[in-house]
């Protein structure tokens, strides 16, 4: 039996306090902070950061769901009932400090009863984010020097750390500062284990109840290089969708009763943010990732 739902989605942003990701699960630092909130993560030479807590984040979505296992793409169509599911993309967009209602999804069912351990999204696989950021000492952007660094409105793949007029972070004072969108579109994924590897799939099975973020063409199908081997991050692919999944409180899940009257379902969006440096200045910001909480209403 299935329960109707009456919507209670919302997006909030916030510094998710449940999620302390390690680099050996991210194959990313995080940025290291003092008390004042300012990085102090040594960026003298060649290496990125996530930031604690970006602006903003957005991404697309055309289909969001409950699953009773880890979502993959062989069986998320199987395990998942799904809220939202439509040809037309579902913007979801996260600010720091904003929690509002997300229109666009009516009333669903779920089957009550049921252990629902995971969340999945069906994401366009281009999404974007905005970040400002202060350091302990200045900085130098695209054109300006200072101890606030920004995202600027390039995209990721116009972006080249060679030459300073293509840096997507601009720095300079928080007076000065003008956070846009820097969007990215990931045809292709760093590898788990490897940051320096392309990979088509970026999987955490035994990660704060498993995460899967996969990479689907248009028939819903696992991504596949157009490309000739070897491969590399210039590599082609036929990637649309990017598929993630998300352990609903660590794994353990919720289940829809009869009683059920809603869900509270915040999309977050701390450490949604990498800043990259060199020995040059911060040459980029861009998309990293999201996280979601589940709960029952």
């Amino acid at each position: 039996m299935k329960t109707i739902i009456t919507n209670k989605f919302s997006r909030a942003f916030a510094v998710l306090l449940l999620l302390t990701l390690s680099g050996v699960v991210t194959a990313n630092t995080e940025c290291t902070y003092n008390s004042d909130n300012q990085i102090t993560t040594d960026v003298s030479g060649d290496g990125w950061c996530l930031e604690r807590d970006s602006l903003a984040r957005k991404v697309s979505a055309y289909k969001f769901g409950l699953c009773t296992e880890l979502p993959y793409a062989n069986n998320f169509q199987s395990v998942c009932e799904f809220i939202y599911e439509s040809d037309a993309a579902l913007e979801l967009i996260a600010e720091k400090g904003v929690t509002s209602s997300v229109s666009g999804i009516g009333d669903f069912f779920l089957t009550h009863d049921k252990l629902f351990t995971h969340s999945v999204l069906l994401l366009d696989y281009n999404s974007a984010t905005k970040g400002l950021a202060q350091f302990t000492e200045a900085q130098t952007g695209s054109t300006g020097t200072g101890t606030y660094c920004w995202s600027n409105g390039r995209k990721f793949y116009d972006v080249d750390s060679s030459d300073r007029t293509k840096w997507s972070a601009e720095c300079g004072t928080l007076a000065e500062s003008n956070p846009q969108w820097n969007s990215r579109s990931y045809h292709l994924f760093a590898d788990a284990g490897n940051p320096n590897i392309p990979a088509l799939e970026r999987n955490f099975p035994n990660w704060d109840g498993g995460w899967t973020n996969i990479l689907l063409d248009s028939n819903l199908d696992a991504a596949a290089y157009t490309s000739s081997a070897p491969y590399d991050f210039d590599s082609t692919t036929n990637t649309k969708y990017w598929l993630a999944g998300r352990g609903i409180d660590s794994g353990r899940g919720i289940t829809v009763t009869p009683l059920t009257k809603g869900l509270d379902i915040q999309f977050k969006v701390s450490w949604g943010n990498t800043i990259s440096h060199n020995s040059t200045g911060i040459w980029s910001m861009s998309p990293a990732g999201f996280d979601l909480t589940i709960d029952l209403k």
